[in-house]
C-alpha cells in the first residue's frame, strides 16, 4: 500500500509537519515506486508479485484494532470474523498455517484449534508486515507452502525523532458498538551504545451488533499486551537486539468462536484464556559490507489456549493446549555485481502438551496428550540482475521429524526450490513468471482435536508437498503502477484428522485430498497532486479433491471468491487534514451443485464502506486526533474468512460488526 507520491511533498510542506512525520512518508513512497520492478539491487519486490507490505506508515495511517484492519486494502488476504482471538489469516484461500509465519523472526505455531486464531497480536506494536502470496523464497523458512507472513514489531529507534534521547507516546480511543477503550503507552529512549523501550496496549469493550442490530455472543475486545527491547549497538556497526513481547485475551467466548452456531446448538460463553508469549535475541550490523552481512536471530515462542471449565455431555468444551516452540536461524548475504546471495541455516523445536477432561465426571482430567517435533534446514537464494533481465532462485533442504501421540515416529527430509525469473519490456513494463516446490514435513494439524480421543497414525501416512506456479505483467510510469498476474496453488498430501465418519476412519491421522487455489490478481494506482486512488481485486477459485467438491472442512482452505478493494486518500493542506476512504467489496460465493446437495448455502455479495479524517491541530506534528467510521452503511454480511454457511451441518457463519464511530488521539513527546 503506497499511498504518497513525490507531488504530495508540496502538500506537506503546505501542512507544515516536519520531515519526521509527511515528507518521511512521501520519500519513503517514491523509492518504493522507484523500485516496482521485480528483482532490483538484489532485493526482491513482494508487492510486484502479487503480495502484501503494510508500512509502518499505512499501519499509522488506519490505525487497525485488529488482525482484519491490517489487511483491510488488501483483497487478496481474507480474514474470520468476531472476536479477534477468532480471526484467522487466509492468502488465497489457504489458512496461514499453510504459510511460514513469523513475529520478530519467531516461528508462530500451526493450526492449535480451528475455531479460534492463530496469531494474537496488538496492531499497535507493529512497524511492518509483510505477505509473500505463492512461490515463496528459501530464507523465508520452513514449510512456506503457499507464502509466508513477517510481522515485524517497532523499537525505540523508529520513534525517536532526529536529536532525541528520551521519548513517549500516548494514544487513546473510544469506539461505539463494542470497541470501547483502547489505550496504547509508551517509553523509549537512547543512551550512547543502548537504545530501550517499552509498550503496553489495552482494548476493553463489549459485544458488539451486527449489520441487523443483533448482538453477537464473545466478541467484545479483552486484548492486554506488553512489550520491552532492549538494543546494543556497537561503533564497529554491530547490532543486539533483545524483544520479550506478551498478548493476552481473558474473556468469555463461545464454543466456537468463529462461527455462530453448529449442529443446532446454541452459543453460549465459557471462560477461555489465550496467551502468546515470544523472546528473541537479534543480531545484524549496520555496516555491511561485500561479503558480510549477516543475520541471527535465536527465538522462543510459546501460545497457550486454557478452556478449563468442565461441563458434563460437551467434550467441545473442556481443554488446555500449551504449544512451545524455540530455534534459531543464522545467515550471511554476499554482494556481487549482478545482486546479492543468501546462504543460511536454520533449526526448531516444538512441544505440544493436551489437557483433557472428562465429559461425564465433570472437572475430572483425563490426562494428557504430548507431541513433539524438530526441524534443520540449510538454504541458499540468490537475487541477481543482469540488464532486463531479473532472477531470483534458491533450493533449501530440509529433515523433519515428530514423535505422535499414539507414540509412532515420523520423519522425512526434502528438497525445496523456487524460482523467479523477470524481464523489462521497455520503460514501462516488466513480465514475470515464477514457480516453486515446497516440502512441508509432516503438517502440524488441529492440535485441538485431541481433546475428544486418541488418534492413530495412518501406515502410510507421509510429509506433504506444496506447488506454486505464477506469471505476471507490472505496468509503471512516473504517477501510476498497474499489475495483473494469474497463479495456480496446490496443496499435494495435507494431514487430516477424521474426527468424524465410522469404523477404521474415526481417529485416524493420514493424508487428505489436495486442496488447490487458482485465479488472478489485479492492481492500480495513481496519484496526482495531494490525492491517491488504488485498488485491487482477487479472483480466486478452489477446489478439494476432484474440481468442484469444495467442502471447507476445519478452514484449511475457504471458498473466498472474488474480492476487491478500493481506496482514496486526500490532503487538504489548509485544514491540516488528510481524508481517507475503503471499500471492500466480496462478490456472491456460489457452490457446485455438489456442495449444495450437502447443505452448503451461497453467501451474498457485499459491500462496506470504511471513512476516516485525521487532522494536525495548527499542524503540529506531536498531536493527532482522528475520527474514523467503519462499516459506515452498516451492512449485515460475513467476512469471506469465514465459515460458509451449511444447512446439514446447522453451520451459521458469524457476522461481522455493524457501524462504528471512533475517535482518537495520539500525542508524541
Amino acid at each position: 500500500m503506497k499511498t504518497f507520491q513525490l507531488n504530495t511533498l508540496c502538500a506537506a510542506m503546505a501542512l507544515g509537519l516536519s520531515a519526521p512525520v509527511w515528507a518521511q512518508q512521501t520519500e519513503q513512497a517514491v523509492h518504493e515506486l522507484e523500485q516496482v520492478t521485480v528483482i532490483s539491487n538484489g532485493e526482491e519486490q513482494i508487492e510486484a508479485t502479487g503480495g502484501v507490505v503494510v508500512t509502518r506508515e499505512d499501519l499509522e495511517r488506519l490505525q487497525p484494532r485488529d488482525t482484519a484492519g491490517i489487511f483491510q486494502r488488501e483483497s487478496g488476504v481474507s480474514v474470520s470474523g468476531g472476536a479477534q482471538v477468532a480471526q484467522r489469516v487466509y492468502v488465497l484461500g489457504f489458512e496461514q498455517s499453510m504459510l511460514a509465519v513469523t513475529v520478530d523472526g519467531a516461528r508462530q505455531p500451526g493450526t492449535t484449534w480451528h475455531h479460534a486464531g492463530n496469531i494474537l497480536v496488538d496492531p499497535s506494536f507493529l512497524k511492518r508486515v509483510e505477505v509473500e502470496a505463492g512461490a515463496a523464497a528459501a530464507d523465508a523458512g520452513f514449510a512456506a507452502a503457499v507464502g509466508a507472513v513477517r510481522y515485524e514489531t517497532v523499537n525505540a529507534l523508529d520513534l525517536l525523532q532526529p536529536g532525541q534521547t528520551v521519548g513517549g507516546r500516548v494514544r487513546l480511543g473510544y469506539g461505539s458498538n463494542g470497541v470501547g477503550v483502547t489505550s496504547n503507552l509508551s517509553a523509549y529512549g537512547k543512551s550512547g551504545l543502548l537504545d530501550w523501550l517499552v509498550m503496553g496496549a489495552r482494548q476493553n469493550g463489549s459485544n458488539y451488533e451486527d449489520g441487523n442490530g443483533v448482538e453477537t455472543l464473545g466478541t467484545a475486545p479483552k486484548l492486554s499486551a506488553g512489550m520491552a527491547k532492549l538494543g546494543l549497538q556497537l561503533p564497529q556497526g554491530h547490532r543486539y537486539e533483545l524483544t520479550l513481547e506478551q498478548n493476552r485475551d481473558d474473556a468469555p467466548r463461545t464454543t466456537r468462536m468463529n462461527m455462530d452456531s453448529s449442529g443446532g446448538r446454541v452459543n453460549t460463553l465459557y471462560p477461555l484464556e489465550l496467551v502468546r508469549s515470544t523472546a528473541t535475541l537479534r543480531y545484524t550490523t549496520t555496516q555491511a559490507s561485500q561479503y558480510y552481512d549477516p543475520e541471527v536471530v535465536l527465538w522462543y515462542n510459546k501460545s497457550d489456549m486454557e478452556r478449563p471449565n468442565a461441563v458434563a455431555n460437551a467434550n467441545s468444551t473442556d481443554f488446555n493446549v500449551w504449544d512451545k516452540s524455540w530455534g534459531f536461524k543464522a545467515q550471511n548475504a554476499f554482494r556481487v555485481d549482478a545482486g546479492k546471495i543468501t546462504v543460511g541455516v536454520d533449526s526448531s523445536w516444538t512441544d505440544v502438551d493436551v489437557e483433557r477432561y472428562d465429559t461425564t465426571n465433570v472437572n475430572t482430567q483425563k490426562g494428557h496428550i504430548l507431541e513433539d517435533a524438530k526441524q534443520h534446514g540449510v538454504y541458499a537464494q540468490a537475487r541477481l540482475r543482469y540488464g532486463a533481465f531479473g532472477l531470483s532462485a534458491g533450493a533449501r533442504y530440509d529433515h523433519h521429524a515428530m514423535n505422535l501421540q499414539d507414540g509412532k515416529r515420523v520423519s522425512d527430509g526434502g528438497v525445496s526450490g523456487n524460482a523467479t525469473l523477470s524481464y523489462l519490456v521497455g520503460e514501462h513494463a516488466e513480465a514475470y513468471v515464477a514457480a516453486s516446490r515446497t516440502f512441508l514435513g509432516y503438517q502440524w494439524s488441529q492440535t485441538g482435536y485431541y481433546h475428544a480421543r486418541n488418534y492413530t497414525t495412518a501406515p502410510d501416512y507421509k510429509a506433504s508437498t506444496a506447488q506454486n506456479r505464477k506469471v505476471g505483467l507490472n505496468l509503471f510510469a512516473d504517477s501510476w503502477k498497474a499489475g495483473v498476474a494469474y497463479f495456480n496453488t496446490r496443496l499435494l498430501d495435507p494431514t487430516i484428522l477424521n474426527a468424524s465418519g465410522g469404523g477404521t476412519s474415526r481417529g485416524l491421522r493420514t493424508n487428505g485430498p489436495r486442496l488447490s487455489s487458482k485465479g488472478w490478481m489485479l492492481n492500480a494506482q495513481y496519484s496526482w497532486k495531494y490525492t491517491t486512488v488504488g485498488m485491487n481485486a482477487t479472483l480466486v477459485k478452489v477446489s478439494k479433491g476432484s474440481p468442484n467438491t469444495v467442502e471447507p472442512d476445519g478452514g484449511d482452505l475457504m471458498p473466498v471468491g472474488n474480492t476487491a478493494s478500493l481506496f482514496v486518500d486526500h490532503v487538504v493542506p489548509a485544514w491540516n487534514t488528510r481524508l481517507s476512504a475503503t471499500l471492500r467489496y466480496a462478490g456472491k460465493t456460489e457452490f457446485s451443485d455438489t456442495a449444495l446437495t450437502t447443505g452448503f448455502v451461497d453467501q451474498p455479495s457485499y459491500s462496506i464502506v470504511g471513512v476516516s479524517a485525521e487532522w494536525n491541530p495548527s499542524g503540529r506534528k506531536d498531536l493527532t486526533v482522528r475520527l474514523g467510521v467503519e462499516n459506515l452503511f452498516d451492512r449485515n454480511y460475513y467476512y469471506r474468512g469465514s465459515y460458509p454457511g451449511n444447512l446439514g451441518r446447522k453451520v451459521v457463519p458469524i457476522p461481522a460488526s455493524g457501524r462504528s464511530v471512533q475517535v482518537g488521539a495520539t500525542w508524541t513527546f
